[in-house]
């Protein structure tokens, strides 16, 4: 571990490959917080950023000697039930091509948790590169709330890494929005019985033939007509006998 302290505040790097967890005196965080220092880790994934009131609400509110932040990258198995089905109820109501990457932020002294920075600010700041194909979609940070609510934080998106500003500690997730297909694109679907024949226009009546509409008196008059010659075909037959 490099300790190095500047104009601003305490910078402390941690060469160590896989580390992603440091423990800090509980006095050293107070005596910084009262000299109104920051403190910043550089993990290996991530670099923290901790000023001077988030410092003093972890010393105020330590059980132990030490506090251990640690930052690290979860699966939604790490969520509790009701985080989990706000988080999955959210993803289904955007469009079910999102995904969130869930980390969690932690500080723990003694046995038990601090999430709490009391107005205090910890930025942080996460590699990151955009996957082929997502150019489009958004990114968004929620807070996913043990309760299982979901509060919306802003989120500076640079070409290699993600920039984050938060007020307390816990389970985040970084939603990444793919946006809606356009209406017009999506073929439309009748409310059929079967919808998976394809849907066609009611077919009108064929216009019927010539032979279709000829007139009734027609056929009658033509049958006159045959008996008349064949009347005086006879007729013709014994004159000339």
């Amino acid at each position: 571990m490099k300790a190095a302290k500047g104009t601003e505040g305490v910078v402390l790097s941690l060469p160590q490959s896989g580390q992603r967890a440091v423990s800090l005196p509980t006095a050293s965080l107070k005596k910084a917080a009262e000299g109104e220092l920051s403190l910043t880790l550089k993990l290996t994934n991530a670099t923290l950023r901790l000023d001077s009131k988030a410092l003093e609400a972890l010393a105020s509110q330590a059980g132990g000697k030490t506090v251990e932040l640690r930052y690290r990258v979860i699966s939604d198995r790490a969520l509790n039930g009701k985080q989990k089905k706000a988080l999955d109820q959210y993803l289904e109501e955007t469009d079910s091509r999102s995904s969130a990457l869930l980390f969690a932020l932690s500080a723990v002294s003694g046995d038990d948790p601090i999430r709490d920075l009391k107005g205090g600010t910890v930025q942080l700041n996460v590699p990151f590169a955009r996957l082929p194909g997502t150019e489009t979609g958004s990114l968004k940070l929620w807070r996913l709330e043990e309760a299982g609510g979901m509060t919306g934080y802003d989120l500076i998106v640079s070409d290699d890494a993600l920039e984050l500003s938060l007020d307390t500690l816990g389970e985040f997730g970084v939603v990444l929005e793919m946006p809606v297909q356009e209406k017009e694109s999506q073929p439309q679907t009748q409310p059929a019985a079967d919808e998976t024949q394809p849907q066609s226009a009611p077919q009108q009546p064929a216009p019927e033939s010539p032979a279709r509409r000829m007139p009734l008196w027609l056929p009658i008059a033509g049958g006159v007509c045959l008996l008349l010659a064949l009347a005086l075909l006879i007729t013709r037959k014994y004159w000339w006998k």
